[in-house]
């Protein structure tokens, strides 16, 4: 009896094929790497876009915008801004106070003159200048418009903005017993965006602890549940980062054509 013989060994060929095949194999066989690379660039991105780490961080290059919609009425409220010929302005509701009484008429007075004397001011109206206009119906209080000149540069405006402000502040030491509450739109867009901040900062600080039980409960381990919340978070700071950056880019690409225009 003649055995037959053996059939040869076939060896198959274990080498991943594709892109993503060969980078998968490439990650596992450096697999410790691979996690210090990324919780440094998660760590760094972290630094960067939310603490501001070398500038600005991503909220405070956050500004409140409206949406709008292409049309007649977006034109037709892009003319009536370009022709109006007032600039912004800063608000003060002056309280306690008798506009008719000589104290207030002296401390106006010299509030309206401190006021105009700060330079990016065009007018103050006040009830010492359009009179009971500016005070309200029961009498006890009045109102202060400081208006500012629509032509100063961004950063004139702004040390403007903080001089009128500070000043408008002080009305209560030229009456005594007197109250204040400043404000303006630019007053109203920070406190806007400092509560959204806090909302979202809030937000994550609750849902993902919630959402570390929930996937603890699904997959029965915290070591099984932990591997795609890691993953979620470290790739939370990155995008943050990349926002951060390309509104760096948005914000040169402004410029540039501001000056091509001005040219």
């Amino acid at each position: 009896m003649v055995n037959a013989a053996p059939a040869p060994e076939t060896h198959t060929d274990e080498t991943p094929h594709g892109l993503l095949a060969r980078h998968g194999a490439a990650m596992a066989r450096h697999a410790k790497a691979v996690v210090i690379i990324g919780a440094l660039l998660a760590v760094g991105s972290y630094l960067v876009a939310a603490l501001g780490v070398g500038g600005q961080s991503l909220f405070d290059r956050l500004e409140l915008g409206e949406p709008v919609v292409a049309g007649e009425a977006l034109e037709g409220r892009e003319l009536l801004r370009e022709n109006d010929p007032t600039g912004s302005s800063v608000q003060a509701l002056w309280e306690d106070v008798d506009p008719q009484s000589p104290e207030f008429q002296a401390g106006a007075a010299a509030a309206n003159a401190d006021l105009a004397a700060i330079p990016g001011v065009t007018e103050v109206l006040d009830p010492t200048t359009i009179g009971p206009a500016a005070v309200s119906t029961t009498g006890d209080s009045a109102l202060v418009t400081v208006v500012l000149d629509p032509a100063l540069p961004e950063a004139e405006l702004d040390q403007a903005h903080q001089a009128v402000e500070e000043r408008l502040e002080q009305l209560p030491l030229d009456v005594a017993g007197s109250t204040v509450q400043v404000t303006s739109l630019e007053q109203i867009v920070e406190t806007i965006t400092k509560q959204v901040e806090s909302d979202l900062k809030k937000g994550e600080g609750l849902s993902l602890p919630m959402t570390l039980l929930v996937m603890v409960l699904i997959f029965g381990g915290f070591a099984a549940a932990g591997v795609p919340l890691a993953g979620a978070i470290a790739s939370i700071a990155p995008r943050a980062s990349f926002i951060r950056s390309w509104s760096f880019a948005c914000s040169s690409c402004e410029s540039s054509r501001v000056r091509s225009v001005s040219r």
